[in-house]
């Protein structure tokens, strides 16, 4: 009787040692056409899936990624945590939908024979076996079918999210393939997409980046919501930025009917192109109605961290600009300029790219939510309000952070390459 006992008590602690020991296992690193099966996967989900999200052994990928993994299938809809040891190192497949999600993944011959039995009895889990696949919460709707590989071969992670709705990061073409890898508490993203049509390029050689805005951009092209910001400024922006520049965001200014973003535009200038932008602006402020309206007095300078910025100011309107570099930086405030001139830098590495951002997410998007919501700018400022939005949207959609820096590269080959370092929150 006790030979029998023990012999239980040897297989209960053994199938239990087995069960979870996937949970302690590393996570896998790996070239997605590694696992084939993946590739199966993806031919499996609804025809409105949003994004797919394929991991080569979930348990591992689960603990790694289990704030990014339920942030993606939304609360209250995700796989229970209860799933990870049950679905072990499986290789699995998670499509999310409109309204629901579904999956699929390969087990081994025993978790094969128990997740049928488990999921639905303890994990509210709808499951139905084809062969040696378990598919979560299936459905009889058409399936995606093939969509463009490109990128597929091209990255090597831990777990792979394919994006083909609109919005969301990454902030590229869809269908959009991303590799993500775990190293420490950064996360590391490699997202690729085919190209719609070639990227502009601005080159980074030499560039450094204020370490203290919440958000700043280099970019080749201005975003779409520089555009609605120069129609608040006394120069055309858009014009001077179109072939390339930077913008700091620090913040927002509040004392006025309508809040004010406190950002610092950076404009790509040597000498003449420098000594232009100062004419327009002398004649758009100093001279005629506009000097009567708004009272314009006479220029003020100072030395901020070794940088001459001079000031004009008048009725409701404030300029700042200084030389730095091969830009002239202006802003439209009194502080946002010796916030960047006396805050830290930090280079970036050398090469031609499409843009070039550095945030830090998690002091970003409260400003962002109030920019975003804010009535009188929503009628005023629509289109900037609207994009703050969609890049709040953008940075929610990955862990909560306290840095991001993110780069767009368009190659020769059409495909528009983005590469991003998350740190996370601790």
């Amino acid at each position: 009787m006790r030979v029998a006992l023990l012999l239980v008590t040897i297989i209960v602690l053994a199938l239990a040692a087995w069960l979870a020991w996937p949970l302690l296992a590393p996570g896998r690193e790996v070239a997605f056409e590694d696992v084939p099966v993946l590739g199966d996967f993806i031919g499996s989900a609804p025809i409105d899936t949003e994004e797919i999200i394929l991991v080569p052994s979930f348990s591992s990928a689960w603990r790694a990624y289990g704030p990014l993994l339920e942030r993606r299938l939304g609360e209250g809809e995700g796989l229970p945590a209860a799933a990870a040891w049950l679905i072990g190192a499986s290789p699995t497949a998670i499509w999310t939908r409109p309204d629901s999600w579904g999956g699929a993944t390969r087990p081994d011959p025993i978790r094969r024979f128990l997740i049928p039995f488990l999921a639905a009895r303890f994990l509210d889990l709808r499951v139905e076996r084809e062969g040696d696949i378990i598919l979560f919460n299936p459905n009889d709707e058409p399936t995606i079918g093939e969509i463009p590989r490109d990128c597929l071969s091209e990255r090597s992670g831990s777990a792979f999210v394919i994006r083909l709705a609109e919005g969301g990061f990454p902030p590229i073409p869809r269908p959009a393939f991303t590799a993500i890898s775990f190293d420490g508490d950064r996360l590391k993203i490699a997202s690729c997409a085919r190209g719609h049509e070639p990227l502009p390029t601005t080159s980074l050689t030499g560039v450094e980046m204020p370490s203290d805005a919440l958000i700043a951009i280099r970019f080749a092209e201005p975003p779409p919501a520089i555009e609605s910001i120069e129609k608040a400024v006394p120069i055309d922006l858009t014009r001077y930025l179109a072939d390339g520049g930077s913008v700091a965001l620090y913040g927002i200014e509040t004392g006025g009917l309508v809040p004010r973003p406190s950002i610092v535009f950076g404009i790509r200038a040597d000498d003449d192109r420098a000594a232009g932008i100062m004419a327009e602006l002398d004649r758009a402020t100093t001279r005629g109605a506009m000097k009567l309206l708004l009272g314009m007095g006479e220029d003020r300078t100072r030395v901020v961290g070794g940088v001459t910025v001079t000031r004009r100011e008048g009725i409701g309107l404030t300029i700042e600009f200084a030389r730095r570099g091969d830009e002239l930086l202006i802003a439209f405030d009194g502080r946002s300029l010796e916030k960047l001139l006396s805050g830290g830098f930090v280079p970036t590495e050398d090469g031609e790219v499409s843009w070039h951002l550095r945030a830090r997410p998690d002091q970003l998007l409260p400003v962002l939510d109030d920019l975003g919501s804010n009535p009188a700018l929503r009628l005023f400022a629509e289109d900037f309000s609207r994009e703050t939005r969609k890049l709040a949207a953008e940075i929610r959609a990955l862990p909560p952070a306290r840095l991001l820096v993110a780069t767009v590269k368009g190659g020769q080959d059409g495909l528009v390459r983005l590469d991003a370092t998350v740190e996370l929150t601790k």
